[in-house]
């Protein structure tokens, strides 16, 4: 997707990117910076409209607020004009599509899961062993440092972390 906006000729200082998912405007920093800077006049390119909103809703309130701010926008992917009362309904259309393809992948993924764990997949992070933690514990009451602790038991600062909090309640 950057690939595709700097091949546009998109300078990367101009890149806008959130590692959030596209389904809401909120918490999409990248997204409330780019709107921050806008003046009128200016063109907003996106790879596809899938990457600006992947709701309706949303897509719809960023295309109204760029009208608003007399700002243009063009995907790169669709290739195409949403000006005017045709380029709205074509949007709403388009728009409706992303979010359908959204909810599919959301529907199929939740089934794929559903399936392996009937089948005995376990998710998640591996437990740490009962062996390692006492160990860790252990190494820890003796007073040995967090550094020696991590080299003794090749386990990262993460883990030890997470083990001391949860034995630090009990």
């Amino acid at each position: 997707q950057l690939q595709a906006l700097t091949d546009a000729g998109i300078p990367e200082e101009n890149i806008y990117t959130d590692k959030m998912s596209g389904k809401s405007k909120e918490n999409r920093d990248g997204l409330n910076t780019m709107l921050s800077i806008l003046r009128p006049g200016d063109q907003v390119t996106c790879e596809s409209i899938s990457r600006m909103a992947r709701s309706v809703q949303d897509l719809l309130w960023i295309m109204e607020k760029l009208d608003t701010m007399q700002v243009k926008c063009t995907f790169l992917k669709e290739n195409i004009s949403f000006e005017g009362p045709t380029g709205r309904l074509i949007l709403h259309v388009l728009s409706a599509i992303a979010q359908f393809q959204r909810e599919l992948i959301v529907l199929n993924t939740q089934e794929g899961v559903a399936i392996a764990r009937e089948k005995g997949k376990v998710f998640g992070r591996p437990k740490t062993p009962d062996e390692t933690v006492k160990r860790v514990l252990k190494l820890r009451d003796d007073k040995y440092s967090v550094k020696e602790i991590l080299e003794m038991c090749n386990i990262s600062s993460a883990t030890y972390y997470r083990i001391i909090k949860a034995h630090s309640a009990v």
